[in-house]
């Protein structure tokens, strides 16, 4: 029969090798503080000036990186600066320069968050099922449920989407009128009292699709990327 001393050290052995498994507590802790059942997005590049608000704080403060976003959060970015939220393991939204963007909702099926202003990409290589991400502009929202590649341009009374490598989407714009986005497509909605929507063969890339491209194969062929589920995010 084993003695009191060699189960402690057996059952002290088990209890070490199960911390050591589990995730920091640093990582968890958002997720458990804002009360989701999914992991909310996180901040997890940025390049330049990039500014940060949350609900009661004083005003805009740097932003840092790998902060996850609760509902209400804004981001901002300057003149020649960039950032990027992981939305899940295979979804990265990226901000360019003097762009606004907002999380509006956080649940487990569905994404919404808000441009205000600027240019935004959505590359989405892989989604959970029945998960949606919509972008909600002044004058349009665009819900997205398919992988494929989107981009969102806001510039005054003028939003533009295109979508590429396969992705749809519907547009609803602010006065309930739907349409569809076809794969290789571009939509532009004109106005906010009665917006417009004509639709146009996508155009062809430029760099800043370019380097969104490079940067979410580079995300997913990242060593580490072999070594964890597909379902986890690559904290830096």
């Amino acid at each position: 029969m084993r003695n009191h001393s060699e189960i402690w050290l057996a059952w002290s052995v088990c209890v070490a090798a199960l911390l050591a498994l589990a995730p920091p507590l640093w990582a968890l802790g958002d997720d458990e503080a804002l009360g989701f059942e999914r992991t909310p997005p996180r901040l997890s590049f940025t390049d330049g000036e990039v500014s940060f608000w949350r609900e009661g704080a004083e005003g805009w403060t740097p932003a840092s990186t790998n902060i996850a976003l609760a509902p209400g959060d804004e981001l901002w970015t300057a003149e020649g600066a960039n950032l990027e939220l992981q939305l899940d393991a295979r979804t990265y939204l990226r901000a360019g320069a003097q762009t606004q963007l907002g999380l509006s909702s956080l649940e487990p099926d569905y994404v919404q968050l808000r441009v205000a202003s600027g240019h935004v990409s959505l590359d989405v290589r892989g989604r959970k099922v029945a998960q949606t991400v919509e972008i909600a502009t002044p004058n349009a929202s665009f819900s997205i449920e398919h992988t494929g590649y989107y981009r969102v341009e806001v510039d005054g009374e003028t939003t533009t989407l295109i979508s590429r490598r396969g992705g749809r989407a519907t547009v609803t714009t602010a006065t309930g009128e739907t349409a569809t986005i076809a794969a290789s497509e571009q939509a532009v909605v004109t106005g906010t009292d009665a917006p417009q929507v004509e639709t146009y063969a996508a155009p062809e890339l430029d760099g800043w699709d370019r380097w969104n491209y490079a940067r979410t194969d580079a995300q997913l062929d990242a060593v580490s990327a072999r070594y964890v589920s597909s379902g986890e995010y690559l904290w830096n």
